[in-house]
């Protein structure tokens, strides 16, 4: 018997929100939970997955998060739709000293603190 081949496919937030490629800087980390919550089949996990990339990406300071580096993965039947894993991932301070997040958070771009963290993730 030959086993069924589930084929993904991908598809990234920027795409989602219907967007084109100079806009993957405008928007927000709030637009993107929300994104994400109402197209995944599990929404609790791809909203713990999407969190921890967005902790990750503060604490690493990567500056470009933006709308391309998000994204859900599907099968072939769209039964199952989750939060891709999280890819592209670089320090930017590391080359741009004052860098700022590539997406809004609270309405604005500032590297926030745990307790704003914490407040995001609630």
């Amino acid at each position: 018997m030959i086993n069924e081949i589930i084929i993904l496919g991908f598809e990234e937030v920027l795409v989602l929100m219907g967007k084109n490629r100079n806009k993957k800087y405008s928007g927000s980390y709030e637009q993107v939970a929300k994104l994400i919550y109402a197209v995944t089949t599990d929404k609790v996990e791809s909203m713990r997955q999407l969190y921890k990339t967005i902790l990750m990406n503060y604490l690493l300071k990567n500056g470009d998060a933006h709308l391309k580096n998000f994204g859900v993965l599907y099968d072939n039947a769209f039964n199952h739709i989750a939060y891709a894993p999280a890819y592209d991932i670089v320090n930017t301070t590391a080359y741009i000293f004052k860098d700022k997040p590539a997406l809004t958070m609270f309405g604005k771009k500032v590297w926030w603190g745990k307790r704003e963290l914490i407040r995001f993730g609630v």
